[in-house]
């Protein structure tokens, strides 16, 4: 099914989610005991702020593959979503512990410990990632993130003013300025973020809150 998968995300990218829906759909009929188009569709749910809907497809995906770890970090961002933080932390750490050289799982690890109010552990973690791969884009992300949940928003506005270049392949990114900046006083570069945010996601109330 990979072929249609990969044409339901590249029409998801260009804006067509009833192009991409069908793809998924294709993808499921030829693969009906694969994930991979489930995956596709929990992403098209999101896109869609459809958070249940993604909810159902992962654990559909789950039942056909419950050891994937691309299934598990799926499950682990759905979690993240729906405030289920202590759940997100226990699957992505199980993933970690069998694969510590999965990058992806490891800032996963990072998001969710933030979220569990783990911050010393989060910082080593997100250090040991950095030495790997310093040149992620999502780390710097991630240390806005832990700057921002101590109060030292001067610090994270910093660390995403060097992001801007690159921030539309973040666009969490732009919610998280939004926040900064508001608390910074910064209201007029807070409603661009935020009007940057709902761009990219229109269906998520938060964004136009």
């Amino acid at each position: 099914p990979e072929r249609p998968v990969a044409r339901g995300r590249a029409e998801m990218a260009l804006g067509e989610p009833e192009r991409a829906a069908a793809e998924f759909a294709r993808a499921r009929k030829l693969a009906p005991q694969s994930p991979l188009p489930l995956l596709g569709e929990a992403d098209l749910a999101i896109s869609r702020n459809d958070l249940a809907g993604a909810k159902r497809d992962i654990e559909a995906a789950l039942v056909l593959a419950p050891h994937s770890t691309e299934v598990l970090l799926q499950q682990t961002r759905i979690l993240l979503m729906t405030g289920k933080a202590p759940d997100a932390l226990s699957v992505v750490q199980r993933v970690v512990a069998r694969s510590p050289g999965n990058i992806s799982a490891r800032l996963l690890d990072v998001q969710a410990l933030l979220a569990t109010g783990k911050v010393t552990p989060a910082r080593t973690e997100l250090e040991g990632v950095l030495k790997i791969l310093p040149g992620s884009a999502e780390g710097p992300y991630l240390a806005a993130l832990m700057r921002a949940q101590t109060h030292d928003y001067k610090g994270a506005a910093q660390i995403l003013q060097k992001l801007s270049p690159i921030m539309g392949r973040l666009p969490h990114a732009y919610f998280l300025q939004a926040e900064v900046m508001t608390n910074l006083g910064q209201l007029a570069q807070a409603k661009v973020a935020a009007q940057k945010y709902v761009g990219h996601f229109p269906n998520d109330p938060r964004g136009v809150r």
